[in-house]
């Protein structure tokens, strides 16, 4: 089961943790979507457009500025609400010294589904056990991914070289390392190749269902721009319907201090 971090800071969540972004060696990243610029416009317009629209059938009963005034807040409240949610919440996990992933294939259904998030927990190697289900860099792959399976077995191997010649140290003995084999709940037989128990990043000690499709659409460039795109144009829209609602004459303070001036006769 592929996993991907979930990054908790607005400038580098798309791709990577530090308290506020995902590693980019993590797990393979979902297929990003492309849309060109002309469309995502459109689309942020239309957002806007509907919750707006929302609002004042919520609000029609109210009248007036008043009425607007509500809608206005309401719908700002909404977005920012929305915003701090996505990115607080891997930032809290964060704090707690945990990491909260998002699987992104189905190897360990029924457990984990694709779409998911899990919750990995740091452990140390002499902690680990038969069935339990770990977060690891992949050993054997290029470039390393983050996968998350079941152990079914602990094994202490001979370290070799390249081509297979024995390591030995300097007292003339074979080198050894603990080596973990793993499988996915839903997949017929174990992963191939045995994974180092130093390349383990933690144990998964919660599951969060649906979690993972929602975290990565706000964390993708498009979710992004839904997000903050809308309250923005709103904040502009206010700031210039104000501007226009203000006198001229309170708009050039000189030219109304002119105005007031007593004339002499």
């Amino acid at each position: 089961m592929t996993t991907r971090t979930v990054a908790a800071d607005a400038d580098s969540l798309a791709d990577p943790v530090t308290p506020g972004s995902v590693d980019a060696a993590t797990a393979t990243a979902a297929p990003s979507e492309r849309i060109s610029l002309p469309a995502v416009g459109l689309l942020v317009s239309r957002a806007a457009g509907r919750v707006l629209v929302g609002a004042r059938r919520l609000l029609a009963p109210l009248a007036g500025d008043r009425a607007r005034r509500v809608a206005f807040r309401l719908v700002i409240g909404a977005f920012v609400a929305a915003i701090l949610v996505s990115y607080s919440v891997p930032l809290w996990y964060h704090l707690k010294g945990e990491q909260l992933l998002v699987v992104t294939s189905g190897s360990m259904q029924p457990t984990v589904r694709e779409g998911d998030a899990v919750v990995v927990h740091p452990i140390s190697p002499t902690e680990l056990r038969r069935g339990m289900v770990v977060t690891f860099w992949t050993a054997a792959q290029s470039p390393r991914r983050l996968e998350t399976h079941r152990i079914v077995d602990l094994k202490t191997l001979p370290v070799t070289t390249s081509d297979g010649h024995l390591v030995y140290d300097a007292n003339g003995q074979v080198e050894t390392r603990q080596v973990i084999q793993t499988k996915g709940d839903g997949n017929a037989f174990p992963d191939p190749n045995m994974t180092p128990v130093t390349n383990v990043r933690g144990v998964v000690v919660a599951v969060k269902t649906g979690w993972g499709r929602q975290l990565l659409w706000a964390h993708s460039g498009t979710g992004r721009l839904l997000l903050f795109g809308p309250p923005l144009l709103m904040l502009l829209g206010a700031e210039l319907l104000s501007w226009r609602r203000v006198p001229r004459r309170d708009r050039d303070p000189q030219k109304g201090a002119r105005d007031a001036a007593p004339r002499a006769l």
